[in-house]
């Protein structure tokens, strides 16, 4: 809903730079290290209630909204940057969430979000040059 209400105040380079901004700062958040979640052991809600909210709490502070928020200033139909950002969500949380904490644990993380981390800054510094129009 951002990212409708602001794009016709910007200029389209003013868009690039913004969507070169949000990975540059996605990316560099990618690069620190990583504090574990609460694991929610604690609460009282039952399980779906607790899974619905811990997932909405984990998500909220996730910067990742940034980005579909500047993807959405730049696209002719802003809906489908969110519609993407859930599809892809899904594609991701599913089949951990379904593999088991131990099963995913095992995955090479720290390595896949420093390769992650270093494509998003490079790509948000190619956008932020070609939008001040340096490259």
């Amino acid at each position: 809903a951002g990212g409708i209400a602001v794009a016709p105040l910007l200029t389209p380079n003013a868009r690039q730079l913004m969507l070169a901004l949000a990975l540059i700062l996605q990316g560099g958040g990618a690069l620190l290290p990583v504090k574990a979640p609460d694991p929610l052991r604690g609460w009282r809600t039952g399980a779906i209630a607790t899974t619905m909210l811990g997932l909405f709490i984990l998500a909220f502070g996730d910067g990742i909204q940034f980005i579909v928020a500047a993807l959405a200033l730049r696209s002719a139909v802003p809906m489908l940057a969110a519609v993407g950002a859930t599809i892809g969500s899904l594609v991701v949380i599913v089949p951990a969430a379904m593999m088991g904490e131990a099963a995913w644990r095992r995955w090479p993380l720290a390595r896949l979000r420093t390769g992650i981390g270093l494509i998003f800054v490079l790509l948000g510094v190619i956008l932020g040059l070609s939008a001040a129009r340096l490259i």
